[in-house]
């Protein structure tokens, strides 16, 4: 039990959450509205935002990817267990999960015997947004947990069903916006839950927070659905839908720390540990070919000095930093195009002012990781993939 953690949910209780409305706030084109704020001159074509310096580009984005990102780094990003393995021989720490094929699950099953005093969660290697994921698996419940993330990973149109088999921690699930090399915001993804009161039954107190997330343009999309699943994890915790919580028991809805599942966001920029920060610039510079990333790191305390790389995200929808559902809100786009055009003006020579040197200070630093990494890179993982190209 995390009690760093339950003392952080509790002291929500004082903060309103963050409510959003069309024409009252940015809730959309965030790209486009960071780059008119810098007066960057923009273009749209085929889903591709490219950024303009007196006629010269400067950068781009398409879809969520930027266009500095690398085939190379999206590749070793988009399979989570390759991403693990690589960040490992770099150094970086990882939670080193098992992989498992369709068809071994007496081998998958084996290895939980082997590791009986451990909680592990099993996770399919190729969805997102939390499906198919299962918790608490053991040596005893894993066929189980098998079947139903390889029923829906089927549903999905997967054709090649894997799992990673992952020790479970109780830990803060943060993640660290790193833009063009530098740390732009980070949040807590918190797992979704009430707190009771000692007077409103839980079902009462779910109905109260999707009254207040059906106000909100954007969470009104993440209401907490009472079904079989919510009520079975409710009986984990000795808890029926209809009991009534004492005052402040925390009681979770589910352990899942997507947003697409009702978890709720927590803007930590301010408070995130600076070793955080770091671990998370470190694991962004160790892929070649990657400068923009949202990185995943859970860790005991998000003012720890430690933690565990759990996920690199290329492609990461950093929509959620412009809308937390506590805290501040943070414009990680508009830091990105900043960040392009500095990098394109130390490129072609120019002066940087002030603000702008500020800025480079702390690009060079992810550079100077870059380097280090890309000497680690030649001497250890081109032995065994050739196939990586160059670090651009």
């Amino acid at each position: 039990m995390n009690i760093e953690k339950q003392k952080e949910i509790l002291n929500l209780l004082n903060r309103t959450p963050n409510q959003y409305s069309h024409g009252k706030d940015l809730t959309g084109k965030f790209v486009e509205h960071g780059a008119d704020e810098l007066k960057r001159t923009f273009r749209v074509k085929d889903k591709t935002i490219s950024f303009f310096h007196r006629g010269n580009e400067f950068g781009s984005i398409k879809g969520l990817l930027p266009g500095s990102t690398s085939k190379v780094a999206y590749k070793i990003c988009k399979d989570k267990f390759e991403t693990e393995r690589y960040l490992e021989s770099m150094g970086i720490p990882v939670l080193s999960s098992k992989f498992f094929k369709e068809g071994e699950l007496k081998k998958a099953k084996k290895f939980l015997q082997e590791n009986e005093e451990d909680n592990f969660v099993l996770k399919p290697l190729s969805l997102g947004s939390g499906k198919g994921i299962i918790f608490n698996v053991n040596s005893k419940n894993v066929e189980y947990a098998y079947n139903k993330s390889l029923m829906i990973q089927k549903e999905k149109n997967v054709l090649e069903p894997s799992f990673l088999l992952q020790k479970y921690i109780d830990s803060f699930d943060v993640r660290i916006c790193v833009v063009e090399g530098k740390f732009s915001c980070a949040l807590w993804r918190m797992q979704p839950h009430v707190i009771g009161d000692g007077q409103h039954t839980i079902r009462e107190l779910i109905n109260v927070k999707n009254s207040i997330r059906k106000e909100s343009v954007y969470f009104k999309n993440f209401l907490y659905d009472i079904n079989e699943t919510l009520i079975s994890y409710l009986a984990k915790q000795d808890e029926e839908i209809d009991s009534i919580p004492v005052k402040n028991k925390i009681i979770y809805l589910s352990n899942l720390g997507n947003l697409a599942a009702g978890a709720e966001s927590v803007d930590i920029t301010d408070e995130v540990s600076k070793d955080l920060i770091d671990l998370a610039v470190k694991a962004v510079a160790t892929i070649p070919g990657l400068h923009t990333a949202g990185v995943d790191i859970l860790t005991e305390s998000i003012k720890s000095s430690e933690g565990f790389v759990s996920e690199i995200n290329t492609n990461a929808n950093f929509k959620v930093h412009y809308l937390p559902y506590y805290g501040a809100v943070q414009r990680p786009y508009q830091d990105m195009v900043e960040n392009m055009f500095v990098k394109y003006k130390v490129n072609s020579g120019y002066n940087l002012e002030q603000n702008e040197r500020r800025i480079y200070r702390q690009i060079s630093v992810f550079n100077k990781y870059r380097e280090f990494y890309h000497n680690k890179l030649g001497r250890i993982w081109l032995e065994k993939n050739e196939d990586l190209g160059n670090w651009t």
